[in-house]
């Protein structure tokens, strides 16, 4: 299993894989109210039959946190 992390900020949204920070860009959704996601991203060419695509998700738990 791996951690992913994801923190929002008012100005900033950060990713992180395994404490690794691994992308950051500017928060344009400035004030409003998040919800988490969960999707596996499929490995095959667009014009592939969708039996194709590999990759499964396991999740072992989902937690959020927010800070008041």
């Amino acid at each position: 299993f791996h951690t992913f992390t994801c923190t929002v900020t008012p100005e900033t949204i950060t990713m992180w894989v395994d404490g690794v920070e691994t992308m950051q860009y500017a928060n344009p959704f400035k004030g409003e109210t998040w919800y988490p996601l969960t999707n596996v991203a499929v490995k095959a060419l667009p014009e592939s039959k969708y039996e194709d695509g590999s990759g499964a998700m396991v999740l072992k738990s989902l937690k959020v946190w927010r800070r008041e």
